[in-house]
């Protein structure tokens, strides 16, 4: 971005990301914008002015590499028509798109869409910790530099706007001039997370910096401390593979109804927690190596995965599909009946690879009686031998009032017989 600036061959620049797309007009709006702000020097403070940005919302069938400008609004007119039912009712959840505040206030929010949407003059914002908005701005000696020492996702255009406050430069926000963002299928903002390098690297070097050139920061010191460990912390949680939550809840595509796998006892209580959190900060100090926590998700796409055993199996399994349930695209209880508890007994649950898991661990039909080759065929729609792998646990055979009475007669050799591939 600083290469950008300094070859720049005009006086006035925009920084703006591929993704984002001006709205039409703007080049020849934003140059009369710009006379009306007075960059001659005799006024004490240099002048930024920002382009409010929306983002698009993107259907299923969606694909953002077939879209064109006429696929969105390219006028302030033609955008207020668009959203004028959302302004009113101040819900964008059906728009064809939204203010970027509603993703993330901090970085849009003092924009203050509910003024712009009805102005038709520049007005002033004031500048807020992680403000992060697009605008044009005079090329000059005095203008700060991008913080050349961030690697890695985050904080490179929020320091740089920090500065330029710090440098006193004063906000205003165009009234018609706008941006959209091209919004990706592939966006996850649960993985956008800036590491614990750039964390560190903006709360010690930077902040000393502007300390030093500036005499003063934003941040009071106690709340950047509290800041940084919030968002180390944050980030652990997203990136380590740790069931933290007892339930998950799946989106179904058939009437839109919502259900919760329940994951027993592995992930609840003190000493879990103890656990969690002590070997979390194992991690955090590089003792168990940079990869320790995030390991890839283990089966390949498009592989079908079958689990038997018994309830311990069961629940090993449901573990393992809480650590990945950021890649989990739907879920379903296959045999509801048997699992009156509510846990995940013969569940099925496809990833976003299209991996699938049959865990049929901990029913009693398949451990029990000598058909489970045709159990397991009624409840997955596959053969014993069309699956790629088999996760085998311990077995055990059920009275008929539901208690284990002895060891399985299923054993491993059964299944191996039955099965020529990995177990």
């Amino acid at each position: 971005r600083n290469t950008a600036v300094d070859y720049a061959v005009t006086d006035t620049i925009l920084l703006l990301d591929i993704d984002f797309i001006p709205s039409a007009g703007s080049h020849n709006h934003l140059h009369d914008q710009m006379r009306k702000l007075d960059f001659s020097g005799r006024v004490q403070h240099p002048q930024a002015l920002i382009l409010p940005t929306f983002e698009l919302n993107l259907g299923p069938e969606d694909n953002e590499n077939e879209l064109f400008h006429s696929s969105f609004p390219s006028t302030k007119a033609e955008l207020l028509a668009e959203l004028s039912g959302s302004i009113i009712k101040n819900n964008f959840t059906n728009a064809l798109v939204q203010p970027k505040s509603l993703s993330y206030f901090p970085s849009h929010g003092p924009t203050d869409f509910d003024k712009w949407f009805t102005s038709t003059r520049q007005y002033k914002v004031k500048y807020q910790l992680f403000f992060e908005p697009f605008f044009v701005m005079r090329r000059c000696e005095t203008l700060p530099l991008f913080w050349e020492h961030f690697s890695g996702f985050g904080r490179n255009k929020q320091a740089w706007v920090e500065e330029l406050a710090l440098a006193d430069y004063v906000f205003h926000v165009d009234p018609n001039a706008f941006l959209v963002h091209i919004n990706h299928h592939s966006s996850k903002p649960s993985l956008r997370i800036p590491r614990p390098s750039v964390i560190r690297q903006y709360t010690g070097p930077f902040q000393f910096y502007l300390e030093k050139k500036y005499q003063k920061t934003h941040w009071d010191p106690k709340d950047l401390q509290e800041s940084a460990a919030l968002q180390t912390n944050a980030y652990y949680k997203k990136k380590l593979r740790m069931c933290r939550s007892r339930t998950l809840r799946f989106q179904q595509e058939e009437g839109g109804a919502e259900f919760g796998v329940d994951i027993p006892y592995q992930c609840k209580g003190e000493h879990y927690n103890e656990f969690g959190d002590s070997l979390m900060e194992l991690v955090k100090s590089g003792s168990l190596g940079e990869t320790a926590g995030t390991r890839a998700f283990p089966i390949p796409p498009g592989a079908s995965v079958l689990v038997l055993g018994n309830s311990h199996t069961q629940q090993l399994v449901d573990t393992m599909v809480c650590q990945y349930n950021d890649v989990v695209k739907e879920a379903t209880i296959l045999d509801p009946e048997s699992s009156p508890s509510g846990t995940s007994q013969v569940a099925k649950v496809v990833f976003e690879n299209d991996a699938k898991l049959f865990n049929l661990a901990g029913n009693s039909d398949l451990q029990s009686k000598k058909m489970w080759k045709k159990h397991i065929l009624a409840r997955t729609d596959l053969k014993i031998w069309e699956f790629d792998a088999i996760i085998l646990g311990d077995l055990a055979t059920y009275d008929a009032d539901g208690s284990i009475a002895q060891a399985s007669n299923l054993t491993v050799a059964h299944v191996a017989s039955a099965f020529k591939g990995p177990i």
